[in-house]
């Protein structure tokens, strides 16, 4: 629940930084790394609590909006940054291969009745 919250949150706040002039869904969703149909999803439940509104295509915020995000401090720490995962999920994916072929060496020693 708090992730969605905090993506939510930093939806909203990116919407803040554009101000009046508004930002597309599409715009958001490639800015903060999220899928465009989930932010299209969270902006209408931004719409519904009264904190952006729609003109044309782009999303603007309200004053109830400006209330919401006020003092909810930095902004940037919610946008996701892939490139520093990235090497987490490859240096996992080495570690398993090594415990697969470590496994599968340690299954033949015992087939063959020897032990280190």
């Amino acid at each position: 629940m708090g992730l969605v919250i905090g993506r939510s949150n930093a939806i909203l706040g990116y919407i803040l930084q554009h101000g009046e002039t508004g930002v597309e869904a599409g715009e958001i969703a490639e800015a903060l790394g999220l899928k465009p149909n989930y932010v299209r999803a969270v902006l209408v439940s931004l719409r519904d609590r009264g904190a952006v509104r729609k003109v044309g295509k782009r999303w603007v915020p309200t004053e109830v909006g400006m209330r919401e995000v006020k003092g909810l401090g930095d902004i940037e720490r919610f946008k996701k940054d892939s490139s520093k995962l990235s090497w987490v999920f490859w240096l996992g994916v080495a570690v398993f291969v090594l415990m697969v072929l470590s496994s599968k060496d340690k299954e033949e020693e015992e087939k063959r009745g020897t032990h280190s």
